[in-house]
This record gives C-alpha cells, sequence and structure tokens, in this order.
C-alpha cells in the first residue's frame, strides 16, 4: 500500500525527511502485517506477489531514506526520487529479500512462519527446492542488471545515493553468499570484517 508523502507542502528539510521515513515505517509495518496475515492464514503467495510485498520487508527503503536524511543529499529533488519506487531501489530490495529467505528459511520453517520466498517459488513454479535456489539466482542477476543500468543512466540523482543502494545489494551478497545466515551468526563475517579494517591492502606496487 502506497500513501503519498506530499499530503502537505512544507519547507524544511528536516520536515521533508520526517515525512518519508513516517510513510517508509508504515510501510515496512505494513508488509510485515501482510506477512502476519498470509502466516495465519497459512497462504503461501505467488513468488511474483511475495516479491513486491518483500521490497518493503526487506527494509532497504527504510535504510536508504535515513541515509538520504544526512547532509547534502537531503534535497526535494532525492525525496521525491525515492518516494517513486525507482527500479534501482526495488531490485537491491529483492535482492536483499530473496538472499537472506535462500539461506533462513530452513530454520525458520521449523516452526511457524510465513512462507519464504523459496516455498513460493516452488509453489508457483512447480519445482524443487534446488530448482527454486537455481530459479531465484537467475532473478538475482536479472536485479543486478537493472542496477547496473539505472546506476550508469541515472544523472539526476547524486552518485553517492546511488552507490549506497548499490552496496546495500552488495551486503547482501556478502552476509547470506552460499546461502549461510552471516547476518544472524556474526562471527561468519568475522574474517570479512578482518580484512577490510584490520588487513588493509598495500599499495606499494613494488610488493
Amino acid at each position: 500500500m502506497k500513501y503519498s508523502w506530499r499530503q502537505r507542502p512544507v519547507e524544511n528539510q528536516a520536515l521533508w525527511c520526517h515525512i518519508l521515513e513516517k510513510l517508509m515505517v508504515f510501510n515496512l509495518i505494513n508488509g510485515y502485517m501482510v506477512e502476519a496475515k498470509w502466516c495465519h492464514e497459512g497462504y503461501i503467495p505467488t513468488y511474483d506477489e511475495y516479491k513486491v510485498n518483500g521490497i518493503f520487508t526487506s527494509c532497504f527503503p527504510l535504510f536508504i531514506t535515513a541515509f538520504i536524511g544526512f547532509g547534502e543529499f537531503a534535497t526535494e529533488e532525492t525525496f521525491d526520487w525515492i518516494s517513486s519506487d525507482p527500479n534501482i531501489i526495488q531490485a537491491a530490495s529483492i535482492i536483499g529479500r530473496v538472499l537472506d529467505d535462500m539461506a533462513s528459511h530452513k530454520f525458520e520453517q521449523q516452526r511457524v512462519h510465513v512462507a519464504s520466498a523459496v516455498e513460493c517459488c516452488m509453489k508457483q513454479h512447480g519445482i524443487s527446492e534446488a530448482e527454486a535456489y537455481y530459479f531465484i539466482h537467475n532473478d538475482v542477476k536479472d536485479c543486478w542488471k537493472v542496477i547496473n543500468e539505472e546506476f550508469i543512466q541515472s544523472n539526476d540523482i547524486s552518485k553517492s545515493v546511488l552507490e549506497f543502494v548499490v552496496n546495500l545489494a552488495r551486503i547482501s551478497e556478502a552476509s547470506y553468499e552460499n546461502h549461510q545466515d552471516k547476518y544472524t551468526h556474526g562471527e561468519l563475517l568475522k574474517d570479512y570484517i578482518s580484512s577490510l579494517l584490520l588487513d588493509p591492502l598495500s599499495l606499494d606496487l613494488d610488493e
């Protein structure tokens, strides 16, 4: 469910950000309520239906809005852009949602839980779990094509904002690589963090 963030004119950038953040929180809560309804009713949506709702439950639109609220990024044009549901944000959000699902769905399905992207894909297409993984990974590849195209062609939005969107998708790739939930099991990210913060690459070209 979408509501316009321009319900009343505002002049202050902080108010623009506050109004849009409230909208994104509303969309996130509404997405969770949709999932709760599906779970309560034992309903398994189609994979396509699940992805639409998953854009919000990925939390990416909320994260991006919070980032935009900082400094020079908080402009009326940028808020208009994010509220238009641009393809790059949709694609990054889908990547985050489905990669998370592939890493965590087996544990989640051991208890009462909403169907994940994997179960939805299996049901919609009548395929096995392994085939669903293959299908979803191809979907992720298509999302990356959208992200790369939008990043190159978007000239009206700050590259710093676009890079933040891209980096969210990159974080998902690292956090859920090989269907491992490194977000929940933080110890699996130890080597990534060490290489990033403790073991910098040498810039000595003579080595």
